[in-house]
């Protein structure tokens, strides 16, 4: 035990008092004892662990080393588990699909934040780039990331291909169902006509077979977005540098990245876990 607490406390600690303390709260069976024993025992942790957790933080500030956790396996893995849920036919199924949807775009947009986070441009490393580019839209910080980031070859992607436009309604998509948006198919116009009473639906695709509302998502749909999810990652990967493309599709796979940071650019580290 001294040992441990020399660790944690420092020098400047009493080990005989302290185990005395700890020893007396834990084989007294008297309450009322053991409650003035015990804070006796909490007195002396809040005098010397405030000393250690003021050591920890510089220690932490001072450090050079950190351990990312990778937002896109996270997610993504849990939409691929959530999507292996999936009721039986004739359960509905809608609640799922939904928060599959979420947590597909969620992967990808942490993995534009993890793109920034790991190959941003050291001049660019200031909290108010952050902060715009957590407000941006995902399409936009796609387009911004071969200007912001070092790993890229050219300075733009192509947004005009058939996967960024189906990107983009997808987008479009995600927004309504964040923000909870009142779209065309919600609303339903009402006829009669030779004394019968019709409700017309609007149209509830898109050009893209996608649905224009969150409810009518299907399984297909789900496929389809996981695959557009795909092939953007590749379009992002096939427009960064060889070095950083290797780099970047074996992190892919990675839950944790180790990286260091030298004259202030972040350098991965290939992992040993």
């Amino acid at each position: 035990m001294s040992k441990l607490f020399k660790e944690v406390m420092g020098d400047k600690y009493e080990p005989a008092e302290f185990a005395q303390k700890h020893s007396e709260f834990t084989n007294k069976f008297d309450s009322t004892r053991a409650e003035n024993i015990g804070n006796e025992f909490l007195e002396l942790l809040r005098k010397y662990i405030p000393k250690s957790a003021a050591k920890v933080k510089k220690a932490v500030d001072d450090s050079d080393q950190f351990v990312l956790q990778n937002p896109f396996t996270l997610y993504h893995g849990s939409a691929l588990d959530l999507l292996e849920e999936v009721p039986d036919a004739g359960i509905d199924s809608s609640n799922y699909y939904r928060s599959a949807f979420f947590l597909f775009i969620a992967a990808f947009e942490g993995l534009l934040n993890l793109i920034y986070e790991l190959y941003l441009k050291p001049e660019l490393r200031d909290e108010r780039i952050y902060e715009r580019l957590s407000r941006e839209q995902i399409d936009i910080k796609v387009r911004l990331a071969p200007l912001y980031c070092d790993c890229f070859a050219d300075k733009s992607l192509d947004h005009n291909s058939e996967v960024f436009r189906r990107f983009h309604s997808i987008v479009n998509l995600r927004n309504d169902f964040v923000h909870a948006n009142f779209t065309k198919p919600m609303k339903r116009a009402i006829i009669k006509e030779d004394g019968y009473t019709f409700v017309v639906e609007q149209n509830r695709r898109d050009k893209n077979g996608l649905p224009k509302s969150i409810d009518a998502l299907t399984d297909e749909d789900l496929e389809l977005i996981k695959d557009n999810i795909h092939q953007m990652i590749d379009l992002l990967a096939d427009g960064m540098k060889p070095r950083f493309r290797r780099e970047f599709r074996r992190i892919l796979e990675e839950e944790y990245i180790q990286v260091v940071i030298e004259a202030g650019e972040l350098i991965v580290v290939e992992n040993r876990w």
